[in-house]
This record gives structure tokens, sequence and C-alpha cells, in this order.
């Protein structure tokens, strides 16, 4: 069995304690770029090339101050893990399912320093979380270029950096067992199956550091183990981070877009009945009619061999393509029908859309009392460990100071009930609220945490009201 993945809160926090970042410096600054392909210190080192201890070494002593032991600051305890700097401004990744329902973290570098970081943004589905770290004044972080993982080869070397078990500074070398390997988490959509399987050592503790390749650069985010075997280990992929990178750090909404197709893989006799080569791209199942895909055209039987210019080996690159398009924006398809290739123009269409970022969650924007909810599709639910619970809203912002942060409401809770009164959506939540505060002058909300644990919490209204 994969870990678990704890509570996975689908938007970020702005929650605060004391004597962490004031209100004042929020948010950070966005950095020069979202990420750097190249390193000033492991030059001459190829991304490719064999073993040899003196390459690791400079890796290590390169790349190590730029990975840090994450302690995510719970409620109750915390939750440890590993992360990495993006760039000398304060940006670094890690494990959505290792900050947990945490806002602010603890960074622990390779040589004792220690500095606090707070949650910028989270997507529970991706299982990315970015943090910003405080800095002194003057300071800057060591930092990671991120690499290609579309040019990762089984065979080749990497090495794992991160912090298993609060060992930190902690370096293995392994290599790259498969590329394209099907996870098995329940909660994960197709799309997200797919992962960088290694044999390089990791332990608990692991999670959120890096896969690196020999030229010192990330090609993934270690993510899980196998506890039943040994040398199996997962990395999500880097260039998914890096597709999801600019709308974390600008604070865009994280959408999810949808063709309206069933699609499926190709095996070898499929391939040669289609006219294929060899088995690959997404064969279309099903075409939801009115849909992104018939509007353009697209049929049943066919074969999407390229999407956006990106080429699509089976069924879950196309899904992961098309979930994180950006909408409405067109984009060009490739198909195989009746042995031959069609340009046909498609606009994928919302699904769904989270909001992921504090950047535009200022205090301006909370509602009175300091919760706002929002609704959660299917999809987000089952990621979130909600399924099968009664219906209710996502608390994805709660104001530092307020009445319901004191009265531990957090962000990624699942409200159910206010007082009497179930609440399905936002505007019902509000609403009851609103009436809770204007007959008792208190509020009394049911919620379900991560562990699907039910428990009542109550505030006041805030004095003045």
């Amino acid at each position: 069995m994969f870990w678990a993945w704890g509570l996975v809160a689908l938007l970020v926090a702005l929650g605060g304690s004391p004597g962490e970042a004031s209100a004042e410096a929020w948010p950070p600054p966005l950095p020069s770029a979202p990420w750097r392909a190249t390193h000033p210190t492991v030059r001459g080192l190829s991304p490719a090339q064999p073993f040899r201890m003196d390459a690791v070494m400079k890796l290590t002593q390169a790349l190590s101050p730029a990975v840090v032991q994450v302690e995510a600051i719970l409620k109750k305890g915390s939750s440890q893990g590993s992360g990495f700097f993006l760039g000398p401004e304060g940006y670094l990744v890690t494990n959505n399912h290792v900050m947990s329902s945490a806002t602010h973290a603890r960074l622990t570098f390779s040589d004792g320093r220690t500095r606090s970081a707070r949650l910028v943004a989270r997507d529970p589905v991706t299982d990315f979380a970015l943090l910003y770290a405080e800095a002194r004044p003057g300071e800057q972080f060591d930092w990671l270029p991120l690499g290609d993982s579309d040019q990762v080869r089984v065979g080749q070397w990497a090495a794992a950096l991160g912090a298993p078990l609060r060992f930190g500074n902690t370096v293995t070398v392994g290599v790259v067992s498969s590329v394209r390997r099907r996870g098995s988490r329940p909660r994960r959509p197709n799309w997200m199956k797919s992962y960088i399987q290694f044999d390089t050592a990791i332990n608990p503790g692991s999670s959120g550091g890096v896969l690196v390749n020999m030229g010192g650069q990330v090609i993934g985010v270690v993510t899980a183990m196998r506890k039943d075997a040994q040398g199996l280990g997962f990395a999500v992929p880097v260039n998914r981070l890096k597709r999801m990178l600019p709308r974390m750090m600008g604070g865009y909404d994280v959408e999810r877009a949808t063709l309206g197709v069933a699609v499926q893989s190709t095996d070898e006799a499929l391939a040669r009945s289609l006219g294929l080569k060899s088995p690959t791209g997404a064969l279309l199942r099903d075409v939801d009619l009115g849909g992104p895909a018939d509007k353009a055209g697209l049929l049943a039987g066919d074969v999407i061999v390229r999407y956006d210019g990106q080429a699509i080996a089976d069924h879950a690159d196309l899904s992961w393509l098309v979930a994180t398009s950006r909408v409405p924006e067109p984009v060009d398809v490739v198909v195989v029908r009746a042995r031959e290739k069609l340009t046909v123009t498609v606009e994928p269409k919302l699904k769904s859309r989270w909001h992921v970022s504090s950047r535009r969650g200022g205090a301006d924007r909370i509602p009175p009392g300091g919760v706002g909810v929002t609704g959660a599709d299917a999809e987000v639910v089952r990621a979130m460990g909600f399924d099968g619970l009664p219906g209710g809203v996502l608390v994805y912002v709660v104001a530092p100071g307020s009445v319901a942060y004191r009265a531990g409401v957090r962000p990624g809770m699942w409200v159910v009930q206010v007082g009497d009164a179930l609440v399905a959506t936002p505007a019902r939540f509000y609403q009851a609220v609103n009436e809770s505060l204007a007959r008792d002058g208190a509020v009394r909300v049911r919620v379900y945490n991560g562990e699907r644990e039910a428990r009542w919490m109550a505030w006041e209204a805030p004095a003045g009201d």
C-alpha cells in the first residue's frame, strides 16, 4: 500500500499564529521567474552521464543547501517531510500531504539553520504545496534547477535528496526503474496515476524531497514508497510541477478542464487495426453530445496522438494535459482517423475551479466572522477523503485571529451543519451563520476533519458586532 495521504485541504489558509509572519508582509512578492533550469554550481555535469563518485559528491555539495526538512505545525503535533527551494526569493515546494492541514512550517537547513515558512498555495490532486520562507534582511536561499522529466530514461542514474526520519542532508543514489509507472492510489484520478519509479532508498519523511539526475536537475518530487517492498519509490514528474507553478504563484484559480470524451489506451492489436505503428495515443471510447470534442468534430474511434503540441503516449497523458488546460483557450489536436492524420481545434470547457492561493484571498474578501467556504465537486470530495459523508461545504480560508480561527476552524474542514440546519451550499452556510448570530449571538457548526472525524465547534459574535 502507498502511504496514507493524510488531510489534503483543497484551498490555501490565511490563518496565523503569534510570532509568525505579519499580515502586512503578505502576500509575498512574485519571483523573477517561477523556476530556473540551470544552476551555476553544477556546470560540466551531464544529466545522463554514468555514475561517478566525484559527480555525486559535487551534486551533494551543490544541492544539499537547497533541500530542507519541513515540519508542518499542526494544531496537535506536527507532520514531517522534505522540501526544496525554487529560487533565491524564498519559494519552496513540498507535498501537500506533508503539510496536511497546516498553514505554517518550520524549516531546518543542512547547516542547522531554522526558518519559518508560510503556505502560499496547495493542490490536493497533484499533491503539491507551495511555501514561502521568511528570510532575514538581505538573505537569499540556495535553490535547485528544474529539469525535463520527459527526457528521463529507464536505467539512468538518479539521486534522492531529503530528510527521511528527520535525518537531514540525506543523499541516496540509484537508477530510474520506470518512467510511466501506474500508481494504485484509489483516490487519485487517472491523470495523476503516472509516476517515475526509482530504486533509490527513501523512507518516511522523504516526501517532498527531490529526485535529481546526474546533472543536478530536479526530475521528480518524491511522493510515495511501498512499505511492503524495498527499492520501490515513486516521484511525481517535475514537468507537472512546472505546469502548476505559474498558477500557484500568481494566485489564479486552478481549473480542471474537460473535452467531454471517454478515452482508453491502445494495445498492439488495437494499434494494428487503427493503422498505428505502435500502441500509442488516446483512443476515444465515447464523445459527449454537445461537448467540446463533439463541437470540434471528433468522433468515437479517433485516436488523439498530439495535444497542444505534445505527444500523447496513452490516455493518462491526454487526461493530464486536458485537465490542466487553460479555459477557454483553443487547442490544436492531432488525431488519427481511418489511418490518416487530421488536425482539429477544440476549446476545452471548465469542469471545476478550485481556489488554491492566498494571493487573491486578502482579509477584505473574507466574510464576516472570518470563515470563507466553497462548494466542491465529486473529484475534490474523493481526493480529500470526504466521499460518503453528508453533503456540505469546504472551508477554504480562515482569517488569522478571527473568532472562528480561535474556535479551531481550519481550511480543509468539511462543514455539514450550522446549528440545526444542514448546509449543502455556500449560500445556505452564510444564511445559517447570519441567522444564528442574529438569534443567539453565537454560531455552532458540525465539521469533519481529514481523518473523517466529526466534531462540533462554536464561536460567539465578534465584539462590536
